[in-house]
């Protein structure tokens, strides 16, 4: 359909107030003519495809075998790193080592570091070896990736999740934002996490 546009764009969309002459008016408009006539049979031709194909979808009843989900599902492009462990990575190791000195350096302060950057810059890559290297130094860790959709009850509950042991996680299931931080950050008080 793109390239009839562009047909007909191209050889009809042109004036013939530059054409001096008779005879090269009488010309142009008989190129025209002919140019008309294959952008119309252009057109006929996508017509009858699309009726075609719109027939071959109701006889082989398409819309049907379709399954529907209930709620769609986006699947995180950054899942693979989350999940599997980034084994010959070149070029990690220096700034792993840079943020793990910098979470690590002995003063014992709530420590906030923020890795910021073009997608695709391999942020979640590096984070996630960086927990992975320090994660054996503390009792409680949690790692959670976050979009830019913030949706801060299901961060907060995945959180949870992975701090709190297997009985004591029904508790959370129906609470607000609100309790679940609150909750959160009474369970992290006077403790060392990641």
């Amino acid at each position: 359909m793109e390239d009839c546009i562009d047909t007909f764009m191209h050889k009809l969309a042109r004036g013939d107030a530059d054409q001096p002459g008779i005879i090269k008016k009488m010309s142009r408009k008989i190129k025209k003519l002919w140019a008309r006539h294959q952008v119309a049979n252009q057109i006929q031709e996508l017509s009858d495809r699309v009726k075609d194909v719109s027939e071959r979808r109701s006889r082989y009843k398409l819309d049907e075998c379709i399954v529907r989900s209930a709620t769609p599902v986006a699947i995180d492009p950054r899942l693979p790193v989350l999940l599997a462990e980034s084994k010959g990575l070149i070029g990690v190791d220096g700034p792993r080592d840079t943020i793990t000195g910098w979470l690590m350096d002995g003063e014992p302060q709530l420590k906030v570091v923020s890795i910021v950057g073009f997608g695709g810059l391999g942020k979640t890559t590096l984070v996630m070896e960086v927990y992975r290297s320090l994660g054996g130094q503390f009792h409680y860790k949690a790692a959670a990736s976050v979009s830019r959709n913030l949706d801060l009850k299901k961060l907060t509950k995945d959180a949870l999740s992975q701090l709190l042991q297997e009985h004591e996680r029904g508790q959370f299931g129906r609470l607000e934002v609100e309790q679940l931080i609150r909750t959160l950050r009474d369970y992290l008080q006077d403790k060392k996490y990641l």
